[in-house]
């Protein structure tokens, strides 16, 4: 059953600091649950909705596929990148896949580890996300992250014309995606609160 649909959400970068960010939270989705609404991304490859494969799984188990814990940011970014990567659905329930945990963070596989160097070789840092780029988040506030440890990894699964940027994002066994401005993450980079990585070709 989904939680509905809030338009705006404020988030805030920690004790006395004003609203880092207004975002709009198209939709939450708890794990089990019904798709989030579906939008073409810009690339036209895939829909924005919550094709996540392990949804019948405990959550903070080990994913044995993945090395990741099921219904957790990260699990949910490494099923992105596989899926991008030509891998399906029943392939990665089968433990098919092109990247595991060792592929992608073997300094660290936690949200907040991401983008850091040695996690995800041959991508590059970036402050023009496109689709299929994520971003790294080392600090509580940016893209619903609500701890800066772990943190929280993001994958960007649209930008629009005017430049917003929405990511897909996993937390706690919930689907939630997130719309927020260019400038926004432009910011959160500068602070040194995201690290935003785009894939290579």
């Amino acid at each position: 059953m989904s939680l509905g649909r809030t338009p705006v959400r404020k988030v805030w970068g920690g004790a006395g600091a004003r609203a880092a960010a207004v975002v709009e939270v198209r939709s939450v989705v708890p794990c089990g649950g019904k798709e989030a609404e579906s939008a073409e991304p810009d690339s036209g490859a895939f829909t924005i909705s919550d094709d996540y494969p392990f949804k019948d799984r405990a959550v903070d188990t080990v994913n044995p596929s993945s090395r990741y814990y099921y219904g957790n940011c990260t699990d949910f970014v490494w099923w992105r990148v596989n899926r991008d990567a030509g891998v399906t659905a029943e392939q990665a329930r089968s433990g098919h896949v092109k990247y595991t945990w060792g592929d992608l963070t073997p300094q660290g596989g936690n949200g907040a580890q991401w983008g850091n160097s040695g996690n995800l070789a041959g991508w590059n840092t970036t402050r023009d996300v496109v689709p299929g780029d994520i971003i790294s988040v080392k600090h509580q506030g940016p893209l619903g992250s609500t701890t800066a440890m772990p943190g929280h990894v993001s994958y960007v699964a649209q930008v629009a014309d005017d430049g917003s940027v929405t990511t897909e994002n996993y937390g706690n066994g919930h689907y939630y995606v997130i719309k927020t401005s260019h400038s926004e993450i432009d910011r959160w980079i500068d602070q040194g609160w995201v690290v935003a990585k785009h894939k290579p070709a």
